[in-house]
């Protein structure tokens, strides 16, 4: 990845208490995250980072300990990944895309359409909604990252929640309903989306066991 969004807000809220020192190895570690798209290795991310003080090493140390988690593979943050599993499915999209001439017209795709009809239904106005990821909020006005036809009369609208378990199913299975109920519950229903446009595609075993280790992950600081 060449570019990832950083929301500064959320950034200086959640980093307020590092020195410059740290706010520049954390910069430089999730710099290096996006570009290399996996886990830091340990024995190698004072060097990657061009830490070679015992200032800078110690600084670098502090920030892994606090915003990322050690595993076999190395040092890992769990929005980095999530980001970075957006991304590579969007490039898949626009390959395939691109293999078939060109972006194909969608239609009846609530969650992630990203074509414009030339005129909407009776009754209907297009709505389109961004927040940025770290803040999900939980009503059908302030979703964020997708676009949704809505009808002018709420009354005849079908529901956020309707829209979110029809892509649950199309995505996990029919059977994923109580999951999705925690997820939203634990999580919010901002984040379960940002979960089904990522495992959009994958086999629904394999999307069910993504989601389930995600659910697991305890929230981590900054958003970036």
């Amino acid at each position: 990845m060449n570019y990832y969004k950083r929301h500064i807000g959320d950034y200086m809220r959640d980093t307020s208490h590092l020195s410059l020192l740290e706010h520049g190895a954390y910069t430089k570690l999730l710099d290096l995250y996006y570009v290399r798209e996996e886990p830091l290795p340990d024995d190698e991310v004072e060097r990657l980072i061009g830490a070679r003080t015992p200032a800078e090493k110690k600084a670098t140390r502090a920030v892994l300990k606090e915003f990322f988690r050690l595993e076999e593979s190395g040092w890992r943050h769990a929005r980095c990944d999530r980001e970075i599993e957006l991304y590579r499915a969007k490039a898949e999209r626009n390959r395939l895309a691109g293999a078939k001439g060109g972006r194909p017209r969608k239609s009846g795709n609530p969650l992630g359409s990203e074509s414009k009809p030339t005129e909407n239904p009776n009754g209907f106005q297009t709505q389109t909604h961004e927040e940025p990821f770290g803040n999900p909020t939980e009503t059908l006005a302030t979703s964020h990252k997708y676009k949704y036809s809505v009808r002018a009369n709420p009354a005849d609208s079908p529901s956020l929640d309707a829209v979110l378990f029809a892509e649950a199913r199309k995505v996990f299975g029919t059977s994923i309903g109580g999951q999705i109920n925690r997820a939203i519950k634990a999580k919010g229903k901002g984040w379960v989306m940002d979960m089904i446009e990522t495992c959009r595609g994958k086999d629904p075993e394999a999307a069910r066991a993504y989601l389930a280790a995600a659910l697991k992950e305890p929230e981590r600081k900054v958003v970036v």
